[in-house]
């Protein structure tokens, strides 16, 4: 007999790598520059920054997700030992 919680499970598993798979080539892929629009054009300078930022933070969401996993923990477990360290990591608001 087939369980369907376990059918929606695998769905629901298949697309969160697939959305993870898109998001990763879409902040690793190099930018793509038009032709007459040179590396020091202040749009592709900050594409390439908020590409940057977006792969950072990708990273950082799959590694305490996978250290929570792996833990058997939730995330707030997992990163409240170094929150003092996050929190001098974050800019103050302006």
């Amino acid at each position: 007999m087939m369980d369907l919680t376990d059918e929606v499970s695998s769905g629901a598993v298949d697309m969160a790598k697939s959305n993870l798979e898109k998001m990763l080539t879409l902040c690793a892929k190099p930018v793509q520059i038009p032709e007459g629009v040179t590396e020091e054009d202040p749009r592709i300078v900050e594409l390439r920054t908020i590409q940057e930022k977006s792969l950072r933070d990708v990273i950082n969401e799959l590694v305490r997700q996978l250290l929570a996993e792996i833990q058997g923990k939730g995330i707030t477990e997992v990163m409240d030992p170094h929150k003092d360290v996050l929190q001098d990591m974050i800019p103050p608001r302006a």
